[in-house]
């Protein structure tokens, strides 16, 4: 195992290298260190009697020298049902990514171009979120990928699973993300190890207004495919409604999937809430009635 990260680090570095290079007389900026803490917490409860809450902790932490950006995200996330047992403590992301005004590097576990993605484009309730989030919108990597800023390309090495261990990163990753206007951003990705292709994902977002955001995705993940359509429209700064679907077909079984439209409004110093119904698609379930409660807080410091 020893060899196999030795020989790892040997081509992260070769990679990294090819990025251009700052001398030291064209080094006049002093360093800037940031931190903050961002704290998420929401309640849901569903007619069926059923309420939902879950917890999430956002540590973030930046050094930048002259071109140069060192920066590290973490994501760690609990969640639990009224009538179960309390939730264990997720992590969704640990990454470190190194990065200059060309090229960008990313080691740890990682989200895939979170800005495009329909869940922080356009959210719908959180229980939604979740299983959108849980069906692979969030594109969860662990492993290395190095991307070129101008083209939006990216590859990398990555684990078939969770761990962490560079022995388990045999899954190659190819990936692209481009805002190609003000309306229009595009972000797509395709896996495959020594098992074959296994994952890919195809996002489109359009901003037709800047009170109005339309995301479309397209996912294989576990042997199921999901088509994922969701909108957003400000009436105010404060209050927007939203819209979204989801269609599942598994490689063997039945289509099934949702339908949900609502409403969120912002009370101020950091809460929202959110009204919503939900159909499913594919069954007789009746219509639930959904209704929640946000809070998002940041907590930080900056200095020299």
């Amino acid at each position: 195992m020893k060899n196999n990260f030795l020989k790892l680090l040997a081509v992260i570095g070769a990679l990294w290298s090819v990025a251009p290079k700052a001398t030291a007389a064209e080094s006049k900026e002093n360093s800037k260190v940031s931190a903050d803490l961002t704290l998420f917490a929401r309640a849901e409860q569903v007619d069926d009697g059923s309420t939902f809450g879950d917890m999430g902790l956002k540590p973030h932490v930046i050094v930048e020298k002259d071109e140069y950006k060192a920066e590290f995200l973490g994501s760690f996330y609990n969640s639990a049902y009224t009538n179960q047992k309390k939730g264990e403590w997720l992590t969704l992301m640990s990454r470190l990514k190194l990065e200059n005004e060309d090229w960008e590097l990313q080691v740890g576990r990682m989200q895939l171009y979170p800005a495009f993605t329909g869940f922080i484009k356009t959210p719908l309730t959180t229980t939604l979120d979740n299983e959108l989030m849980a069906a692979g919108t969030t594109r969860t990597f662990t492993g290395t990928r190095l991307s070129h800023k101008e083209s939006g390309l990216g590859v990398g090495l990555v684990a078939n699973d969770t761990r962490m261990t560079p022995t388990h990163w045999n899954t190659g990753l190819v990936t692209w993300e481009k805002r190609l206007s003000k309306e229009w951003g595009v972000a797509a990705h395709i896996g495959a190890g020594d098992k074959g292709f296994h994952n890919a994902g195809t996002t489109v977002t359009w901003m037709p207004t800047d009170k109005t955001t339309v995301v479309a995705e397209g996912i294989y993940n576990k042997k199921t495919t999901h088509g994922i359509f969701s909108v957003q429209h400000k009436l105010t700064d404060d209050l927007a409604l939203f819209a979204g679907t989801k269609i599942s077909k598994p490689n063997e079984g039945k289509m099934k999937g949702w339908i949900t439209a609502g409403t969120s409004y912002n009370l101020g110093k950091g809460f929202s809430a959110v009204a919503a119904f939900k159909q499913d698609v594919g069954g007789k379930h009746k219509p639930h009635a959904i209704l929640g409660l946000r809070y998002c807080g940041n907590f930080g410091i900056t200095g020299q």
